[in-house]
């Protein structure tokens, strides 16, 4: 078993690091699948935007940028838990894309895979990228439990 740091040093995870100002430390972990990077590396760039002023590319950046460097976010605007709970699968939202994942630790997410808001109505589209995450999750030899339960950011970050 392994954790997300260990994974990553064998290249099975990604871990993101946006630029800080110098003296500046990451206070969250955020973790990325091969998935994730290949959507982000080459779908997120054409995607267009919908109701944001950024792009979606741009909003993306931000969204990670604002979880690494420890920004707050507020439940249903930057993040969720979706249905159902049990499942432990999460969404960093921006105005326009969704990115899913889990957290497999406190202020720990691993991102899965993302996609435009607009493409997810209504919400039986969800079922797909909630069902990768889990997958994914299941098939990552993470040390046990491989998420954090709970339904509030406080149990999570």
């Amino acid at each position: 078993m392994a954790t997300p740091a260990m994974l990553a040093k064998q290249g099975v995870l990604h871990r993101y690091e946006p630029a800080l100002e110098p003296g500046h430390m990451p206070e969250r972990m955020l973790y990325c699948t091969n998935g994730f990077l290949d959507w982000f590396s080459t779908v997120l760039p054409t995607l267009k935007k919908d109701k944001g002023s950024l792009t979606p590319e741009e909003q993306v950046d931000r969204v990670l940028w604002e979880f690494v460097t420890g920004k707050p976010l507020v439940y249903n605007q930057g993040a969720k838990n979706l249905d159902p709970m049990i499942d432990g699968v999460w969404e960093l939202k921006t105005t326009d894309v969704r990115i899913f994942g889990w957290f497999a630790a406190r202020n720990t997410f691993i991102a899965t895979n993302g996609a435009l808001r607009s493409a997810l109505v209504p919400w039986a589209k969800y079922a797909p990228y909630i069902e990768e995450a889990k997958h994914v999750r299941n098939s990552l030899h993470l040390d046990e439990p491989k998420f954090l339960p709970g339904g509030a950011l406080k149990d999570v970050l």
